[in-house]
């Protein structure tokens, strides 16, 4: 047997013959690691949770590329003679090439009057002609009916989808409206959807084709290209990668185009949650810290109580080293079950915590246990057993066997 073997054997039996001991020690490191366990995996889940709020109420993940078609001289705004015109395909494609990209819709917005079947009222509106993709992009909640097909977007077909807050109608009334026509000009088009109201002045929605026949001036429609991010910390990459991309497909440069993004709202939260989860860690590195404490503290008394035996040891042969790999051996294989026991009782205390949030607020937060996080759990239960025995261990490998042996 190898005395690293050999060392491990016997520090294990030592652990078996002082059981309350051993129990005491791995106290402090149970608490510690159920609260890294517990934390992680709440802080994953709020992380979740956070992101679907931003992903499902904002625009910060949105990138528009909006072709110039004007440059400023001297205070003037003069006519661009080359405007590069970004079409349905480049959407597509650039969707399926590029990595990180969830989206991408073309869509152009003018302003319009409308009006409905048997109503002579008119009404100011926005007019948004899409491809499709543009209830993922906008964030769009449908309250009736659907949104439109991709067969409508490629056809044009005289299908629209409005705002709620254009309809005079309750939301239990929403549904009788599908079906209706509306007009923008001379153009009627038929209700197949309504979305919930949102800030900003009502839309109406229709396919990207039929939004350039409804416009005053056709050949001046430019449609702007918007791209979706996956994640919000992919923002700025895409941005980035898209302009290349889009540049090596048309031969032109960013000058060519406006960029548009949010990304001081992008900046806001990266630093959000940077600053959420150093806060966990740090309330974390407390815990842990209070339970590798803990072990020193038992393992110094161990010393203490078993001096003449290390002395015996040392008279017998045994090497400092030998000494040194038990203690430490001992320490790991405390912290190491108190770190099991802390992630079971942690991953518990997570979802019991999670489920007292989802009553109390209604919102679905889960805790999210990964591998990555049990992982961590064993590690730092391993680093606090090597971190905070080894000054026991040294304590007891440095004692002169002589002076051990008479110790009372």
């Amino acid at each position: 047997m190898s005395p690293l073997a050999s060392a491990v054997r016997a520090a294990l039996g030592t652990l078996r013959e002082h059981p309350l001991r051993t129990a005491l020690s791995t106290l402090g490191v149970v608490i510690g690691v159920a609260s890294l366990i517990a934390i992680l995996a709440l802080g994953e889940g709020l992380e979740a949770y956070s992101r679907g709020q931003i992903a499902g109420t904002t625009g910060v993940q949105s990138i528009v590329f909006a072709p110039r078609t004007v440059d400023r001289l001297d205070g003037l705004l003069v006519p661009r003679d080359s405007i590069v015109r970004l079409d349905a395909a480049d959407a597509a494609a650039i969707a399926d090439t590029l990595a990180g990209i969830g989206v991408a819709v073309l869509d152009l917005d003018r302003s319009a009057w409308v009006s409905f079947d048997g109503d002579t009222a008119r009404k100011a509106t926005l007019l948004r002609g899409t491809s499709t993709g543009a209830d993922v992009v906008y964030n769009l909640v449908l309250k009736s009916g659907r949104f439109l097909s991709p067969v409508e977007v490629l056809a044009g077909a005289p299908a629209a989808v409005v705002s709620q807050a254009l309809l005079d109608a309750s939301a239990e009334d929403l549904s009788a409206w599908i079906g209706r026509s509306l007009r923008i000009g001379d153009a009627r088009l038929e209700i197949v959807g309504i979305v919930a109201a949102a800030a900003g002045p009502p839309v109406v929605w229709v396919p990207l084709p039929q939004a350039s026949l409804l416009v005053e001036t056709p050949s001046s429609v430019v449609p702007r290209l918007v791209v979706r991010a996956q994640r919000v910390e992919d923002v700025r990459e895409c941005e980035s990668r898209a302009a290349a991309w889009i540049g090596a497909r048309h031969g032109a440069a960013a000058e060519y185009f406006e960029i548009q993004t949010m990304r001081r709202r992008v900046e806001q939260v990266e630093q959000a949650m940077g600053v959420f989860k150093l806060a966990m860690g740090s309330i974390t590195g407390i815990s842990i810290l209070v339970g590798g404490i803990g072990i020193m503290n038992v393992m110094l008394s161990a010393v203490q109580e078993r001096t003449r035996e290390i002395g015996i040891r040392r008279a017998a042969g045994a090497r400092r080293a030998d000494v040194l790999i038990q203690f430490l051996a001992e320490s790991v294989a405390v912290t190491l079950a108190g770190g099991l026991l802390g992630i079971v009782l942690g991953t518990a205390g997570a979802y019991v915590i999670t489920a007292a949030i989802r009553r109390a607020t209604e919102a679905p937060v889960w805790a999210q246990v990964t591998p990555a996080t049990v992982a961590v759990g064993i590690a730092s239960a391993v680093v606090v057993g090597l971190a905070f025995g080894t000054y026991p261990a040294m304590r007891a490998a440095h004692l002169s066997p002589i002076d051990a042996i008479r110790h009372e």
